[in-house]
């Protein structure tokens, strides 16, 4: 039968073990390991039954964020970027997810420009919010650029913005000032950790 009637995409919906949600949900525990090859793999037999048009912007949207997971868990920032791509060409927005990976994916690779550029973007989207997610990856572009003054920075501005740090944003920024050997500094952000109700490892 024709996979693209939406006929077809119902049947394929209601099917047992391969229908298109339980791959969506296989595509994305995939994603969570970093395994960009057999997320493609997936999105290629999945995508004739991912619904299109103005209507389900946001089923797209997931779609393809599940395919940016992936690369950002992977540390793979040329795949995220092409994956920006195929969102553009779609003319699908980005929500915080999608500037959130794209930040994460450049963060791995301590590539604080691109990291930056994202982060940037993000602030200038209308509808889309920073949040401690995004702080927290431009952190860790920072400190794995080995730049703990522009971690900080960064730090402060996800305080001054009224967001509470999590345990990775405290973990990345001690990480960045231990790497210089500021040991004091790593050790009264380890003490100041309770006072935002978190535990230190």
């Amino acid at each position: 039968w024709d996979c693209r009637t939406p006929a077809a995409r119902t049947r394929f919906a209601a099917a047992g073990p391969s229908s298109y949600f339980q791959q969506l949900e296989h595509m994305d525990a995939l994603a969570a390991s970093g395994q960009t090859a057999e997320v493609e793999s997936v999105a290629r037999q999945i995508r004739p039954f991912v619904p299109q048009g103005q209507g389900h912007l946001q089923r797209l949207r997931m779609f393809e964020n599940i395919r940016l997971k992936a690369y950002a868990n992977l540390g793979d920032y040329a795949g995220a970027a092409r994956v920006y791509s195929d969102m553009k060409r779609q003319k699908i927005a980005p929500n915080h997810k999608t500037f959130g990976k794209l930040i994460e994916s450049a963060a791995k690779l301590g590539n604080e420009k691109e990291a930056m550029k994202w982060f940037t973007l993000m602030k200038r989207t209308p509808d889309v919010q920073l949040d401690v997610y995004s702080f927290g990856s431009m952190i860790l572009a920072h400190a794995h650029a080995g730049n703990p003054k522009a971690a900080a920075g960064v730090f402060r501005d996800m305080k001054s913005a009224k967001i509470s740090p999590s345990k990775e944003s405290y973990g990345n920024l001690m990480d960045a000032f231990s790497k210089k050997g500021e040991w004091e500094t790593v050790l009264d952000l380890f003490e100041k950790m309770p006072t935002e109700g978190l535990v230190p490892d």
